[in-house]
């Protein structure tokens, strides 16, 4: 129970405030995504065995 209103209380304070009460998220936490890489397409002769069979 009191962990419950504690996590309650931290979560009520960062809506509020925008910072955490018990100090800044390490850097290591904030990901920073870029542009996804597409992958290349696979070449003609690499077909798997489904597609090829009737």
């Amino acid at each position: 129970m009191q962990a419950d209103l504690c996590a309650a209380g931290a979560t009520l304070y960062h809506l509020l405030t925008r910072k955490y009460p018990y100090g800044e998220i390490e850097p290591f936490q904030h990901p920073k995504f870029g542009e996804p890489v597409r992958p290349p397409a696979p070449a003609p002769t690499c077909r798997p065995g489904w597609e090829t069979s009737s």
